[in-house]
């Protein structure tokens, strides 16, 4: 009586013993299941994310290179200079389009001021280069004839963005106005002078002089 009674008290426990074992064993199958899918949902969302960068970057170019195709004259590089992409952008679908990116680019940028010539040159200008031009059209075109009044021109003309303001750190450092610029505005020195559209050298002193390869240089007259 004893003896059976023991085997009957020791069934139950086997029971629960092995439902526990089964229960660890699905919830570890269940944990590793839900790892892999939200390790495929993070690739499907990298993978968007990558898409809607390069389809941003296509579209970006296509709208710039058709603004180059215009900076034939003191006009066209000037309204080259000075335009920037003027459609929203949400690079990282947060729903903002003032935020502060690094994936347009290798410099960072305000989604809402991505300027074509910091974005790609077009022939010789890029956005140093515009600097000096656009320095060069205020005084010029404008007789804004001081440094403080080109640059006063200048900071309307060329803006870092939305975001620039709240950016610090390394972010700050490596947005590509801080580059551009590194905490001034510069229109001291004289527009770096590209083949065929030297239309202010007289007013520097200087002629646009260019080899063969159409690389040029100001030489004092």
């Amino acid at each position: 009586m004893t003896k059976s009674y023991k085997k009957g008290t020791d069934k139950p426990i086997e029971i629960f013993i092995a439902l526990f074992v089964i229960l660890a064993v699905a919830m570890v199958i269940l944990k590793m299941f839900s790892s892999q899918i939200e390790q495929k949902q993070r690739e499907l969302r990298d993978a968007a994310d990558k898409a809607k960068i390069e389809e941003e970057r296509g579209n970006i170019n296509q709208f710039c290179d058709a603004r180059c195709s215009e900076a034939v004259d003191e006009a066209g590089i000037v309204n080259y200079c000075r335009t920037y992409y003027d459609r929203k952008l949400d690079l990282d679908n947060n729903k903002n389009y003032n935020d502060y990116v690094k994936s347009i680019s290798i410099e960072g940028a305000c989604e809402d001021r991505i300027y074509c010539a910091q974005f790609k040159p077009c022939g010789a200008l890029n956005m140093k280069t515009c600097v000096q031009r656009l320095c060069a059209y205020f005084k010029n075109t404008w007789n804004k004839q001081d440094v403080q009044s080109q640059d006063s021109e200048l900071a309307k003309f060329i803006e870092g963005g939305n975001c620039y303001d709240s950016v610090s750190g390394e972010d700050r450092r490596n947005h590509w106005y801080s580059r551009l610029f590194s905490g001034s505005l510069g229109c001291a020195a004289p527009p770096t002078c590209l083949k065929d559209l030297d239309t202010w050298g007289d007013n520097y002193g200087a002629t646009c002089v260019c080899d063969t390869e159409g690389n040029c240089e100001w030489e004092s007259t």
